[in-house]
């Protein structure tokens, strides 16, 4: 979906990518000042992830200040204390720009790798040429995420918005549900915070900053990456190849299209955690030993972001510390204690959030779907992740080709992976990372809930990733310590080539997917926001208390919600919010049931009025004055007491000609200044002919209607109206089973 053109639609291409790249400045800087208090040795090697240990610096810091400061507050706490370190620094002297200048290769690199992966992830937005929100998928995470972040911006992380089921009992706008439930059951907001900080430096709307941050969280892997490659002594070439290939990964490209912002700054941060913990537990002459508070800092910004990867991780971590020589192991073991006890420092509410949401988490878990999986259930969700390649329609010249490099990648891939277990540098990583942590995704995946499988095994694909890089070069390293040059050169050719032919198709596999199916996709349209602006002058008191939004599509819900977040007392007719909003799935509606003197009507909601009660409208919204002449609205709802067969049940989207499809039963909500119904009728279709209509008010039949063509016309003659409202149902007979449509209502 395209909704800008021309000139505009350049200076919004120029807004996302300007977004992501001004942002990730920030975070380098504040990058800057952690490592200036590092010897110079290791801030050679950290450098290419300056702005990752930026983002894990504003993490960690916005946690503290958030349990007592709004982070509009709390950045600006962030950001004095990290200059105030660089001045210090400067005053004493340690600092050398010599040794930033000599890494600058490895940081230009390391960015060039992490563009890749930031313009897949902006092409969904660089397309529609807007960096506003997009839904790609059925996901609607990205207002989840932007409900939280606006909460965080003028609220503590620990205070519970007050919304109640209506304007009258509530006294936050609805669109806090998603923070209600974050704070409710203590779930992770690192990222939240983040976006929130990064916001107000950068003095760009939450709304607008959300999808070009995705890719800025993308970008940011291939420094995590890099850090990792140094710790387990790889060559360059071979960080930036796993780089390459994490940010390019179809698993990390199709969570940005699932929004699923939180787990992306997770796998960021989760090669970062791994590379400095194994620099720190075990050390070796290849590298330099980081201060324990590094690592610390960084495993509080992973749980702080992502608490869910705390299984995986921790087995991982875990390996790295115990498998080794024997006579290290005790200062290995003192080193991971302390480390673990400067994080628990440094971020007491993310230790405190990361267990509770654990135990939610692993309870849900634990009890899966009753009656386990089988195998063949398992391995379906598993590679979930994977799959996608072969369903994607290659270039005819390239098929073959495509097909025969997956297929040789995958078979290298597994033999590079296991191949970890016989190196000694690579073991540990291997346990952990590789067996024990695909064995927890195993047991999760038992238990039969499909959705926390896949979401699984998008967190160990990561994981295999990795060990398939660390494989492949200890494998290249082996061959050339026994002066085997040529074979030693002929396999680092293949496995470039593998590499770059993997990356490459991942990318096309992507970039085919977003152009392809981009048609169906939904941008938050700058009409949102003009309508907004229309309900808080129509309102006059700037709360909404005289508007009702009558918008019967899901995505139209949540984000006029959030456009309307500072006008508390806007009734909705329906409000179904997604991710269990205000921790209660059987709230479909925020109205106490009144006629309020202006109505917006947005889509798949429908009317019937004169020109002077039409106020303001857009294509997509119209505000209705009521006062000025007698004004219809028909607004699908959602009935809570459904048959157990689904039918009733309007759908959350429009269909293409802007109607909207339900079943036999489903309730329509009527809103009208008319004095009666008489001479106004319902546009239906969809029925089939010869089928019997009838029109219900609760259990009193209204009117009983065959119908004669496709496209027909229902009277509400003898609907009474209390107050100005009414429910409705329209019934189809049992026996037919065809799609109730609504298409408008009109008088006379």
């Amino acid at each position: 979906m395209q909704i800008f053109t021309g000139a505009e639609k350049g200076h919004r291409i120029i807004e996302v990518i300007g977004i992501g790249i001004g942002s990730i400045l920030i975070l380098s800087v504040l990058g800057f000042a952690v490592l200036v208090h590092l010897r110079q040795e290791l801030r050679v090697v950290l450098v290419p992830a300056v702005p990752l240990i930026g983002a894990a610096y504003l993490v960690v810091v916005l946690h503290l200040t958030g349990l007592f400061l709004p982070v509009r507050v709390g950045i600006w706490v962030a950001v004095g204390v990290a200059i105030a370190g660089m001045l210090l620094q400067f005053w004493r002297g340690r600092i050398a720009f010599v040794d930033w200048f000599s890494a600058l290769p490895n940081l230009v690199s390391v960015s060039v790798v992490g563009l890749l992966g930031a313009l897949l992830a902006w092409l969904p937005s660089l397309l529609a040429g807007s960096s506003l929100p997009m839904q790609a998928t059925e996901s609607n995470d990205a207002f989840y995420y932007v409900s939280v972040s606006r909460w965080a911006l003028d609220h503590a992380i620990t205070a519970l918005p007050d919304i109640g089921i209506s304007p009258l009992t509530g006294a936050d706008s609805p669109a806090f549900g998603p923070a209600y439930e974050s704070v409710h059951y203590s779930l992770r907001v690192g990222q939240e915070v983040l976006q929130a900080g990064l916001g107000v430096l950068t003095t760009v709307p939450i709304v607008n900053g959300f999808s070009p941050l995705l890719g800025v969280w993308v970008f940011l892997i291939s420094g995590g990456a890099w850090t990792l490659g140094a710790a387990f002594g790889i060559s360059r070439v071979a960080r930036l190849v796993m780089g390459g290939m994490l940010v390019a990964s179809f698993s990390v490209q199709s969570q940005v299209l699932q929004q699923n912002a939180d787990s992306l700054l997770g796998i960021s941060f989760l090669p970062l955690v791994v590379g400095l913990v194994s620099m720190v537990v075990r050390p070796t002459p290849d590298h330099p030993r980081p201060p324990l508070w590094l690592p610390g800092l960084a495993l509080a910004a992973i749980l702080g972001t992502y608490s869910e990867y705390l299984p995986l991780l921790g087995v991982t971590l875990a390996s790295l510390t115990l498998i080794g020589p024997l006579g290290g192991l005790r200062s290995a073991l003192f080193r991971a204690g302390g480390l673990i006890g400067l994080s628990i420092a440094m971020g007491p509410l993310i230790w405190f959030k990361t267990v509770s949401s654990l135990l939610f988490i692993g309870a849900l878990t634990a009890d899966g779907n009753g009656q386990g999986a089988t195998v063949s259930a398992i391995a379906r969700q598993i590679t979930e992740p994977w799959r996608p390649f072969l369903s994607v329609v290659w270039p005819a010249k390239l098929s073959f080709l495509a097909i025969a490099v997956l297929a040789v990648f995958v078979v290298v891939g597994l033999v590079a992976a296991l191949a970890t277990l016989f190196f000694r540098r690579t073991r540990p990583y291997a346990v952990g990372g590789l067996v024990l942590a695909s064995g927890i995704v195993l047991f999760i995946g038992s238990r039969g809930n499909e959705y926390i499988t896949r979401r699984a095994a998008d967190m160990l694909s990561p994981l295999l990733i990795i060990a398939v890089v660390l494989g492949a070069s200890a494998v290249i390293q082996a061959i050339g310590r026994e002066r085997r040059r040529t074979i030693r050169r002929a396999l680092t050719i293949g496995v470039l080539a593998l590499s770059v032919g993997g990356i490459g198709s991942s990318s096309y596999l992507t970039a085919r997917m977003i152009i392809h199916e981009r048609k169906d996709d939904r941008v938050v349209s700058p009409q949102v926001a003009e309508a907004a602006t229309w309900v808080t002058r129509a309102d006059g008191h700037e709360n909404g208390n005289d508007v009702t939004a009558a918008v019967a599509t899901m995505y139209d819900q949540l984000w006029l919600s959030d456009a309307l977040a500072g006008a508390p007392d806007v009734s909705y007719v329906n409000l179904r919010g997604d991710l269990g909003y205000r921790g209660n799935l059987k709230l479909t509606s925020y109205w106490d049931g009144e006629l309020d003197p202006y109505v917006l009507v947005g889509p798949g909601s429908y009317f019937a009025a004169g020109n002077h009660s039409v106020v303001e409208e857009d294509g997509i919204f119209s505000l209705l004055d009521l006062s000025s002449g007698p004004t219809t609205v028909v607004v699908p709802y959602q009935r809570d007491d459904l048959p157990r067969d689904g039918r009733g049940s309007w759908s959350w989207t429009l269909n293409p000609d802007g109607s909207i499809s339900g079943g036999s039963g489903s309730g329509l909500q009527i809103l009208s200044s008319a004095a009666s119904l008489d001479e106004t009728f319902l546009l239906l279709t969809g029925v089939a002919p010869g089928a019997t209509v009838n029109l219900f008010q609760g259990q009193v039949l209204i009117g009983t209607q065959t119908v004669e063509k496709e496209d027909f016309r229902m009277s509400l003659d003898g609907v009474h109206l209390d107050a100005g409202t009414a429910q409705v149902e329209v019934r189809v007979a049992a026996h037919d089973t065809s799609p109730l449509t609504l298409k408008g209502i009109v008088n006379g």
